[in-house]
């Protein structure tokens, strides 16, 4: 008798030890319910904090499925991707990026996040026991050589969305008739801003690079594309449960452990004025040195010439790249966009005419290129007041459009309208006065 209230005892604590849950899901009866096929799985949402690296920035999230009968806990993560992958650069700028599904021992997995200081939430999937079955068939499916790899889009195929997906479609689209209609006030470049913000180079590249099709109002279906806003919008979804009545998606969250984490801003900053701060300085300092080089002081010549040359050069490259990127690339969020206004090719040959033109060269095109991307400049602030003309491109105007006007005035302020491709502006270096004639 004790041997057996002994082994009795053991039974207890294992039990009590191992959880066969990890948020709020009793264990499922013995008897004919705990036969339904897919009634010894359990399922569970994995959502990751931020962590310190740019694409960490994001948070991440993976779908924890434990088999009870086998013992098995498989966390499926759609987000692994291999800096060694061939021609990674080239995808990367291409927009063909190649992500992977693969499958991890999940309290491993956990383990792996609480060392590298990522907070870490484990939440119920509310799921019968034919859904569960259906998403283990689903994920395994994806899990295999051939499957596994996806051609990734940073906000509409990425670890969240297929997430997403993979849920709606064991749900029968529950999940999309919920948030699609619902409209959450936000937009692709809002969310990017709101994340990027403590990185200013990622901060302002991404005003760049995105275009129209980042300030459109997103629904919630979309806004999942964030593993955080994914976990705040199932919250709030209810599903037809394994009774017939209407339940909670999702179960309690439980965080796995205390960390001091950095937590994702909840708020877009807008830096107009900071950049706008800096380009009336680099403005200002061009227009000094054109100035003194009018004037005849020859280190300020070369000071115009090398910072005009190598801000058109910089621009005029950033310019390019943009509109190659419409045309040689599936970044279809970098299309149709504004700042090609202010980061205009045309600046390009200006990072050779300048320096040139300072010194009595090649002047005529140097006026009227530092004109034209002045112009282009202030025409993308005036065109903001025209409805298809009102990309959130702030920063961007506040940091080009005070240098453009700068560059353009330098040109006219050094080479004087006289001095034109070959037109002497001293009128000693046209040669002897013409004699008087006698009265």
């Amino acid at each position: 008798m004790l041997k057996r209230a002994a082994e009795r005892a053991a039974v207890g604590l294992v039990l009590a030890l191992v959880p066969t849950q990890v948020v709020g899901q009793e264990v499922a009866p013995a008897g004919p319910a705990a036969r339904e096929p897919g009634s010894n799985l359990e399922v569970f949402l994995l959502t990751i904090g931020p962590g310190q690296a740019i694409w960490e920035r994001w948070s991440h999230n993976a779908i924890w499925i434990r088999d009870r009968s086998t013992g098995r806990d498989a966390a499926y993560n759609w987000g692994v991707f291999d800096f060694e992958q061939e021609s990674f650069l080239s995808r990367l700028i291409r927009g063909r990026m190649l992500y992977e599904l693969q499958s991890y021992h999940a309290p491993s997995l956990i383990d792996f996040y609480e060392s590298v200081g990522r907070d870490v939430w484990v939440q119920d999937i509310n799921l019968t026991p034919r859904q569960r079955l259906e998403l283990r068939r689903l994920v395994q499916a994806n899990d295999t050589d051939a499957n596994r790899s996806y051609l990734y889009n940073y906000y509409t195929d990425n670890c969240s969305t297929r997430i997403r997906d993979v849920l709606d479609v064991v749900l029968d689209g529950q999940i999309h008739r919920a948030a699609t209609s619902l409209e959450t006030g936000t937009t692709l470049r809002w969310h990017s801003a709101r994340v990027l913000q403590s990185v200013r180079w990622a901060y302002w590249g991404m005003h760049f690079v995105v275009g129209h099709g980042g300030d459109r109002p997103i629904s919630a279906w979309e806004e999942m594309f964030l593993p955080l806003r994914l976990q705040h919008h199932l919250e709030d979804i209810r599903v037809v449960g394994a009774d017939g009545a209407s339940t909670d998606l999702l179960g309690p969250r439980r965080r796995m452990f205390d960390l001091e984490f950095e937590a994702a801003p909840r708020s877009a900053p807008g830096f107009a004025f900071e950049y706008l701060y800096f380009g009336l300085a680099l403005a200002a300092m061009l227009a000094l040195a054109a100035r003194g080089g009018a004037v005849g002081n020859r280190p300020a010549r070369w000071g115009f010439a090398l910072v005009g040359g190598v801000w058109s050069l910089a621009i005029g490259i950033a310019g390019t790249a943009l509109v190659l990127s419409w045309f040689l690339t599936d970044h279809t969020v970098l299309q149709f966009n504004e700042n090609v206004l202010q980061l205009s090719p045309l600046s390009l040959p200006l990072a050779l005419l300048i320096p040139v033109a300072a010194f009595g060269r090649g002047v005529r095109l140097a006026r009227h290129l530092a004109m034209a991307a002045a112009a282009l400049s202030v025409a993308g602030l005036v065109l903001q007041v025209i409805p298809r003309f009102d990309q959130v491109n702030g920063v961007v105007i506040a940091l080009t459009m005070p240098v453009h006007i700068a560059v353009a005035w330098g040109v006219l302020t050094l080479i004087p309208r006289d001095g034109v491709d070959g037109d002497p502006a001293d009128p000693a270096a046209a040669g002897p006065a013409p004699e008087r004639s006698p009265v």
